[in-house]
């Protein structure tokens, strides 16, 4: 099933008053919860922005101060998916920001991650795991998306597999592979300056 019609061009809505501005970067990607590489995109959407001590957190929040928080996600659907990147920021680093952004996904395009960022992300994920599954009334909603979603009852098993398993390359192949610059289409309200 081909990918959803996206907007042509970027959307920007100017308010000149404005102290900060509403960032979102996205594009839909061809992978559903069906895919082969879904596992592969959850664990570089983490890396890249999908919590709290994620690559753009630590270079847009920590490092360069344009930000309190910053994020990115991937919606799953049945046929396709919608990868997005989003944040609020002082308005004067708005353009920074965005730069900022197609910098960091650049970059891990070219350059795997560390091993030490990747275990990171693999300590994180298999903790999360492990959090799901604690518990009679967390276990409900597990059965719940294994049913709901179509997969197979050893889904979490062969999630913390992939997660064992995973290369810092694998990470930089999943964005060369799913995420195109020049695709990415950019929403921003605030103070454009």
């Amino acid at each position: 099933m081909p990918l959803p019609n996206s907007y042509e061009q970027h959307i920007y809505n100017q308010i000149p008053d404005a102290l900060q501005s509403a960032i979102k970067i996205g594009m839909p990607i061809d992978v559903h919860t069906q895919h082969p590489d879904y596992f592969d995109c959850i664990i570089a959407n983490t890396l890249l922005g999908g919590f709290f001590g994620s690559r753009l957190m630590s270079v847009i929040r920590e490092e360069k101060g344009y930000t309190y928080g910053i994020y990115s996600a991937i919606n799953f659907y049945n046929t396709f998916s919608v990868f997005t990147v989003s944040a609020e920021v002082k308005a004067e680093y708005t353009q920074a920001c965005v730069d900022e952004v197609i910098h960091q996904i650049e970059l891990l395009q070219k350059e795997a991650p560390s091993e030490e960022e990747m275990m990171i992300v693999k300590n994180y994920l298999s903790g999360e795991i492990l959090d799901t599954t604690d518990g009679i009334l967390k276990q409900d909603k597990v059965w719940k998306a294994i049913i709901t979603r179509h997969w197979n009852q050893d889904h979490y098993n062969q999630f913390l597999s992939r997660i064992k398993t995973i290369a810092p390359e694998d990470v930089s192949n999943i964005l060369k592979k799913y995420i195109s610059i020049n695709q990415l289409k950019r929403c921003i309200v605030g103070k454009i300056v």
